[in-house]
Formats: structure tokens, sequence, C-alpha cells
């Protein structure tokens, strides 16, 4: 696990483009898939996977709680997404 000391934007911003799109991946859904489970718009899936924006908090949860991993995991702070 990171220390708190570091853990900030810039490096979740890093991490979370890369984790969500895996963690959708190993499912075997397109973005598609995600915004039909999620409810959210297709350009925010796009968004959030091209690293140009990061999901609120609430946004993060549903992200999880469809694609089955952590909330640590999305944002790089765990290895281990499985929940």
């Amino acid at each position: 696990m990171k220390s708190l000391a570091s853990i900030d934007g810039t490096w979740a911003l890093k991490k979370f483009p890369e984790r969500l799109r895996m963690a959708r991946n190993d499912r075997g859904w397109e973005q598609k898939d995600l915004t039909f489970y999620t409810g959210l718009q297709p350009s925010a899936i796009s968004h959030f996977e091209c690293g140009r924006r990061l999901p609120s908090a609430l946004n993060i949860i549903r992200l999880a709680i469809a694609l089955r991993v952590t909330t640590d995991y999305l944002m790089g702070i765990s290895e281990v997404g499985v929940r």
C-alpha cells in the first residue's frame, strides 16, 4: 500500500486510466458496455481512459461496482483489485 504522502491527483491521474482500461478489458467489455452498467456518458468513459479527466468520487464508486474491483485498485493504491 502506498503512503498517504505519495498519493496526489497527479499520481492518480497516471494510474487511473490504465487501471480502468485493464479492468474493462479483463471483463471483455467495450466502452459502450461500461456506459450501460454505470449510466455514464460514452464521452466520460473515453476521457477517463485517455487521462483527460478524473471521475468524481461517486463515479469512481460506480465504475468499481460495475467492474467488480475495488476503488483502491482503480486509483492505483492497491495492486489487488478483485472484490
